[in-house]
This record gives structure tokens, sequence and C-alpha cells, in this order.
């Protein structure tokens, strides 16, 4: 049986190591970037397929919809890391003994503290990229989306509870928990996994645009290290799952309409 962590009333038991080079877990931290990319384009061929005269920006609105495509490359990443080590995707979740009715309430007050620090990070950084609290990126890819009915049920009710936890689990419990042994201390693994962590949402969608892709990363990296910090002082990955699908919720249901 693994050691028994105590934080606060609440006790959490450590995911088992993974026998892992620290090389070979730093090299995956792009991957689910690069999940993203091949997704989005994938989406891009099929608009080229049907003769969209701009199929990269048509596929680019579509991001709560491919997204759980680099979700299932993510998983299976994942599985097949610790099926090598014998162990199952389980395994890399801390077990905890806090209740579904503690796990929401503590999810929701980490959305009420959290939400606040990622908008102001993109405020912050709209304001260092973009010299306006506007940015200047179409609205058709990030704000105002039209999708068919199909993929806007999709968004509100599918894509952000399988995004959010994956995520979670892929940056938190796989390498952040991997990684900050290794480093002598969490500043250097929150640094690295944080700034990875941010970058793929320069991905979500992604735009050949070098101000877009730094004022998403700065916009985006607050947050992720407000997450983490929460994170190693609780070890409890169940309420940020449910702070995090409750900020994708509003993200993904406030920039989308039919038509």
């Amino acid at each position: 049986m693994n050691p028994q962590l105590q934080t606060g009333a609440t006790k959490v038991e450590e995911a088992p190591p993974l026998r892992l080079s620290i090389p070979a877990t730093i090299a995956l931290l792009p991957a689910r970037t690069i999940f993203l990319l091949a997704a989005q384009a994938l989406f891009a061929l099929i608009f080229r397929f049907r003769h969209d005269a701009q199929p990269w920006r048509s596929s680019a609105a579509w991001w709560t919809v491919y997204g759980n495509l680099a979700d299932l490359g993510c998983l299976a990443m994942l599985i097949a890391v610790t099926r090598r080590q014998g162990l199952r995707l389980r395994d890399l979740v801390p077990l905890s003994t806090l209740g579904p009715f503690k796990t929401v309430l503590r999810g929701l007050g980490y959305f009420l503290l959290v939400m606040p620090v990622f908008l102001g990070g993109f405020v912050l950084s709209s304001y260092a990229v973009y010299g306006d609290i506007r940015p200047h990126v179409d609205a058709a890819l990030l704000g105002s989306r039209r999708l068919p009915v199909w993929a806007v049920i999709y968004s509100v009710t599918l894509w952000w509870p399988f995004w959010s936890a994956t995520e979670e689990i892929t940056y938190q419990t796989f390498f952040l928990e991997r990684l900050r042994r290794p480093f002598g201390g969490p500043a250097g693994a929150m640094a690295l996994v944080g700034f990875w962590w941010a970058a793929q949402h320069s991905a979500l969608p992604f735009l050949a645009d070098i101000r877009y892709v730094l004022w998403r990363l700065l916009g985006f990296l607050p947050g992720v290290m407000a997450l983490m910090t929460i994170y190693l002082r609780t070890r409890q990955i169940g309420p940020l799952i449910v702070a995090h699908s409750l900020m994708d919720f509003v993200a993904s249901a406030s920039t989308l309409y039919w038509g």
C-alpha cells in the first residue's frame, strides 16, 4: 500500500512512481500541443475537400469539437506509458477521501478563486501584446463562433468535461507530480509544466500569428500557475477538475451560436 499523506483533515494517496526517465518525461510535454495541431489540420483537410476558400481559418472555429481528439491522443499516450510500467491509467490519479459534495463545493470555491486570475491574465496580456484591453483577433474564431446545431450541443454538453478532466490529469497528476521531485522542489517543475500548459492554448485554435500566440500564452500563464499551486497545496485533483470544467463550460457556451 502506498504511504498516506495528511493534508488538513483529508487523506490522499500518492500516485505510484513511474520508472520513466526525466528527459523522456520532459520530451512528452509538448505532446498535447502537437495533438491539437494535428486535430485542427485534420479538420482543415476536411474543409479543403469541401472546397473551402480558407480551410485552416474555417477549422479554427471548431476547437470545441476537434479539441477532444487531442484528449484521446493524450489518454492513449498515458495508457501506453503506464502499461509499460505495469500500471493502469487510474493509478496516475491520487485517491482521496473527499466525498462528492465536498468535491463539488471545493470546486465551486476554486472556480470563484481562479476565474478572476484567468480574466486578469488576459487583461494584462492584451495590454502587453496589443496595447489595448481588446485583443485584435477575429471574433469568429474565439468570441462569436457560428457552428451547426449538433456541434453547439456537442460543445456545451460533451467537450468541456472530457477536456477539463484530461487536461488536469495530464499536466497535474502526470507531468507536475513526476517532475517536482527531480527538480528539487516545485518551482522548476511549475515553470516548465506551466509554460507548456499555457502554450497548448495557443494551439486551440492555432493561427500563424506570433502576436496571437504570445497573447494566448501570456494570458493563460497566471491561471495555470494558480491551478498548479492549489494542487500542490491540497493534492486534490477532483475539485480542480470541477473548477476547470466550470471555466471551460463558460468558455464554450459564451462563444457559440448556431446558424
